[in-house]
């Protein structure tokens, strides 16, 4: 209850991500530096590389609609990146229009690993999945990683 009277504003403007290609390598998008990132290698149990991402052409429209009521430049195509969406800090409206996915834990039920995490198994995936390479990053940000998101004052 206390959190929700909590009026923290917002640190950065808004924040459109949509329309990834994710078969281009993403390019390295400069908002601002952030800390708060949790390691990649550590955070993958999952392979995504033989799974087929289709692309969300109307969610390019959908975010230049967006960008002219909020006066900001979204960040599409190549610049639609897992390393982008790691860079925002308390960004007053954040919206990501991109794939997200998520996978059975593996068959061994005898033996219970850190790949059992369903944090670790579900995600949403951006520029560059495919070369794994976006903007930094390999193009899969799993739920455990967007833990480490700062979305203080974050309209969602």
């Amino acid at each position: 209850m206390l959190r929700l009277q909590n009026h923290s504003p917002s640190q950065q403007p808004p924040v459109l991500i949509a329309d990834p290609n994710f078969n281009l390598p993403g390019e390295v998008v400069a908002l601002q530096p952030n800390a708060n990132s949790i390691d990649a290698k550590n955070t993958r149990s999952i392979d995504l590389s033989q799974r087929t991402f289709s692309p969300l052409r109307g969610t390019f429209k959908e975010a230049e609609a967006i960008s002219i009521l909020l006066k900001v430049k979204p960040l599409t195509g190549v610049k639609a990146t897992e390393g982008a969406v790691k860079q925002v800090k308390s960004p007053r409206i954040l919206h990501i229009a991109t794939h997200g996915f998520f996978e059975n834990a593996p068959a061994n039920k005898e033996k219970t690993t850190l790949d059992d995490n369903p944090l670790l198994l579900s995600g949403l995936v951006f520029a560059g999945l495919k070369p794994r390479q976006s903007g930094g990053e390999d193009g899969i940000l799993t739920a455990l990683e967007t833990t480490a998101l700062n979305l203080v004052g974050t309209k969602l």
